[in-house]
């Protein structure tokens, strides 16, 4: 018999990815909650309330968050670890349980606390290949563009009207990437990128776009003098300079500085779900992990200490740990191949 993890769970969805979570928590047994007239006109009937499991967009739409109670919320974040692997999730509010309250008396104030406190939240962060395999599932159900989920990030009406019809998906995919994301970038103009912690730490920072083609941007920065480079513990000198390379389905990206005459001071792989491009930035989910390369062919990697921290923790899954670690590797055979950094340029023009 197949597995029913979720059985007799009520649940409620709301959002972007209603359609497709609908489809996958209801396969799994979930018994879906008050669906929106859009997923009833699909044959998606309402189960009876009231809900013990509520899902909804969290603010910037890269992914939902969970709430209700700390058993229906455990078997749900449970099962969307193990059906969409490629997930980062945290814990923002652990709730109680019933059975720690029973037996014990309450004033007021203190059963009012304990109300707010039953309810456990989990966030769920949906990198690219999560967002990716939630259109395949979203495709079972009505016409799907690939890259739905990502577009709906950027301008949901758009891609509603072109999903009117089941024609033609793959071309008006290539038609919303033209017109939401590339055509906004033009070589010299500024684009900021959000390097995001598992955690949820975000540092921004940002370069000027040199080189654009379609899934591939090289962007240009520049330093101020002073202190050390991360990881490569070269000193920061003046009229130093680096490139960012990033490529649409890559789980690294290519950081690369160099001194005021172009030669080469260090390149870091940086770690990382593949980077989604967005009008005016470019967001990635950072994994920790790096690979360091010197000039003289010294290679480390380092932070992976930091990866499986993270992954103890449960903020990464084990699948994520393990894709980032082949990366690594695949980078180390690369790098091998190649008599360490042979390969690299002594010096590097500028675009």
């Amino acid at each position: 018999m197949e597995a029913r993890p979720l059985s007799g769970i009520k649940i409620r969805i709301r959002g972007i990815y209603a359609t497709a979570l609908t489809r996958l928590l209801q396969d799994l047994g979930g018994i879906i909650v008050d669906p929106s007239p859009a997923l009833q006109a699909l044959g998606f009937l309402p189960g009876e309330g009231p809900e013990d499991v509520t899902i909804h967009d969290r603010l910037g739409k890269d992914g939902i968050r969970i709430s209700g109670t700390p058993r229906e919320v455990d078997a749900v974040v449970n099962t969307l670890r193990a059906v969409l692997p490629y997930t980062l999730f945290r814990e923002l509010h652990p709730g109680l349980s019933l059975e720690e309250l029973r037996g014990k008396t309450f004033s007021l104030e203190e059963f009012r606390r304990i109300g707010r406190d039953l309810s456990r939240k989990v966030e769920i962060i949906f990198p690219a290949p999560a967002q990716e395999a939630l259109d395949r599932i979203r495709a079972e159900v009505r016409p799907t563009i690939p890259g739905h989920h990502h577009f709906k990030c950027i301008h949901a009406q758009e891609v509603d009207s072109l999903e009117t019809s089941g024609d033609a998906l793959s071309e008006k995919s290539s038609r919303l990437w033209e017109e939401l994301v590339y055509r906004h970038y033009e070589k010299g103009k500024f684009l900021f990128v959000e390097h995001v912690k598992p955690e949820g730490r975000v540092y921004k920072y940002r370069g000027t776009l040199a080189r654009i083609r379609p899934g591939e941007v090289v962007l240009e920065r520049t330093f101020q003098p002073g202190g050390h480079y991360d990881a490569l513990n070269v000193p920061k000198e003046a009229g130093d300079w680096g490139t960012v390379e990033f490529r649409q389905g890559s789980w690294h990206a290519t950081f690369s500085y160099y001194a005021a005459d172009g030669s080469l001071k260090g390149r870091i792989f940086n770690i990382h779900t593949p980077p989604q491009f967005f009008p005016d930035l470019i967001r990635y989910y950072d994994l920790e992990v790096d690979v360091v390369v010197w000039p003289d062919g010294r290679v480390a990697v380092v932070d992976q200490e930091q990866l499986e921290e993270h992954c103890r923790r449960g903020i990464v899954t084990e699948a994520m740990r393990e894709r980032a670690l082949e990366e690594v590797q695949v980078l180390l055979s690369r790098l091998s191949a190649t008599e360490g950094n042979a390969h690299f340029r002594e010096k590097s023009p500028r675009w």
